[in-house]
């Protein structure tokens, strides 16, 4: 699916040219015509009337003369050449929006930038499928997941349950993301450079971003999952080791015992951050 999207991609970019081409065609066949002449030297005698208004004003204000008349007379023809400038443009925009050959164009590119939507959302739907089957944890559901073609990124949130403790949520939370690095984004047939991983737990009533970790591909590609994954457990500080980045909320402060947990963007090194987070704790 995605080599289909690469070509619709390339097939909308070359759409995109072919209607630049029969636009600038449009617009030079538009200038040589009897009505767009009349049309553009009536804007520039509109524009001389303006300048030589704006000089009658200045030079009467520096005499000390009377300006009121001056003044009266710019504002009409600056509001003489603003509107033959506007029918000078809506002759142009007119014209060329009624061209055959630019309509047919113009509807060639939507038709090719709606494909290429429709299959941007097939795959994004198709990798979310792939990684709600490698994450079975109903007590820890995707809530929202987003996979952005243009940059590879995605972005996936999940939702552990309120019945679970802090410490059981995240527990769960970082099992569910190793297997979605293990089966779905290890060495996958799609592209992807940088992956999030955002939990939310309950605070105060409401949902609240406990802590976020990112991979990269070229991590992800290279690990050796079989020192992660243990069978009936997840190695979390093998998982925290793995990301390039983890931000921990300082909120967990509040919601976990103080001494196991390091606050987030307090200038704490990411080593010394993931060493100061204790899961289950």
């Amino acid at each position: 699916m995605e080599g289909e999207l690469n070509d619709a991609q390339a097939a909308a970019k070359q759409a995109k040219a072919d209607l630049d081409t029969a636009t600038a065609t449009a617009v030079q066949q538009l200038h040589g015509s009897p009505d767009y002449i009349v049309a553009k030297a009536d804007v520039e005698a509109k524009k001389t009337a303006k300048d030589a208004a704006v000089e009658k004003l200045q030079l009467d204000t520096r005499r000390g003369d009377d300006i009121d008349t001056d003044t009266a007379n710019l504002r009409t023809a600056e509001s003489d050449w603003l509107t033959a400038t506007q029918k000078l443009n809506d002759l142009q925009s007119q014209n060329v929006a009624a061209d055959p050959a630019v309509a047919q164009k113009q509807q060639s590119m939507q038709g090719a930038l709606a494909t290429v939507a429709d299959l941007q959302k097939r795959l994004s739907t198709c990798i979310q499928n792939d990684m709600s089957a490698a994450a079975k944890d109903d007590q820890c559901p995707i809530k929202s997941f987003t996979y952005d073609p243009a940059s590879a990124s995605i972005l996936a949130v999940l939702s552990p349950s309120r019945a679970l403790t802090v410490g059981e949520a995240a527990d769960r939370a970082l099992i569910e993301i190793g297997h979605m690095l293990e089966k779905v984004l290890h060495n996958a047939p799609f592209t992807w450079d940088s992956a999030v991983f955002r939990v939310e737990e309950e605070y105060n009533g409401q949902r609240a971003a406990a802590f976020q970790v990112t991979y990269t591909r070229d991590g992800v590609d290279t690990a050796n999952f079989a020192t992660i994954d243990q069978g009936t457990a997840i190695n979390d500080q093998g998982l925290i080791n793995l990301a390039t980045d983890f931000w921990l909320s300082p909120l967990i402060n509040m919601m976990q015992d103080p001494r196991t947990i390091a606050s987030a963007g307090a200038g704490v090194p990411y080593g010394e951050q993931a060493a100061a987070y204790s899961p289950g704790v």
